[in-house]
């Protein structure tokens, strides 16, 4: 009878002494976060959600807002077996994520705004790449209604080690070939990195090298008469905006191609 007992006994200590299972994961490169917010700050969607590369840059998409969203760098710390620390910086509203997993990319979180100190909470999924890590982004744009005086902004981030050949343009006359109404007669266009000034041309004077980098990098061509703006640079890693600017209010669209 005592032997019996105490077979009992050790069988219900068994699951007492093992280990609690590990859900937060070493490293979050190449996911897709989405974090459900049941009361979203002022301006934003309820779904918030972001690529997160697996060089350190994320990738925000606010779903019902894409205004104001550029790329920039994150940072990722396992605090626990089951918790850690996202925080994802940049220009527009760095924050800092507290993440809690209940199971295998998901859990709940608690994210805290640094420009308001605003406090949000919610459920987060968290899902590998489909299809792996993507590929290198060749090409963004964006196409606006500019008033008189003002700018359209891309942001943009040139990732990895080395530098990277880059195709900006600021296109305006040459949209009425598309069946573009009132473009702009003579966009401006200037590149800085920050604060600081990087490039600017207005008018790109059909220049031959500038047309053959447009083919190289897949763009429409231009023609050489056209008061389009264009710059080709070699842009270290690092955060970048391009600018189009116009002295008269119409239609403006802003390319970014990454040549190599």
């Amino acid at each position: 009878m005592v032997m019996k007992s105490s077979a009992v006994l050790a069988f219900c200590l068994v699951p007492l002494l093992m280990p609690a299972q590990e859900f937060a994961p070493i490293s979050v490169g190449d996911t897709i976060y989405t974090a459900n917010r049941p009361v979203p700050p002022l301006g934003s969607s309820n779904t918030y959600a972001a690529v997160l590369s697996g060089k350190g840059i994320y990738t925000p998409f606010n779903f019902g807002n894409s205004s104001d969203l550029q790329p920039g760098p994150y940072t990722w710390t396992k605090t626990g077996a089951n918790t850690g620390t996202l925080v994802l910086s940049g220009a527009q509203s760095p924050s800092r994520h507290e993440l809690v997993f209940t199971a295998n990319g998901q859990g709940t979180y608690r994210e805290t705004v640094a420009s308001t100190g605003a406090v949000i909470t919610g459920d987060f999924l968290m899902a590998a790449m489909p299809n792996g890590p993507p590929p290198p982004l060749a090409n963004l744009s964006t196409r606006t209604t500019l008033s008189s005086g003002r700018s359209a902004i891309l942001g943009f981030v040139v990732e990895g080690q080395t530098s990277r050949r880059v195709v900006l343009r600021a296109i305006g006359p040459t949209l009425a070939q598309f069946g573009v109404a009132n473009p702009v007669a003579n966009p401006a266009l200037t590149v800085f990195r920050g604060v600081a000034q990087i490039g600017a041309n207005t008018g790109w004077g059909g220049s031959t090298d500038l047309a053959a980098a447009f083919a190289a990098a897949g763009a429409f061509t231009l023609s050489a008469t056209s008061r389009d703006s264009a710059l080709v640079l070699t842009l270290e890693p690092g955060n970048y905006t391009a600018h189009a600017r116009a002295d008269t209010a119409g239609e403006v669209l802003l390319e970014v191609y990454f040549a190599d």
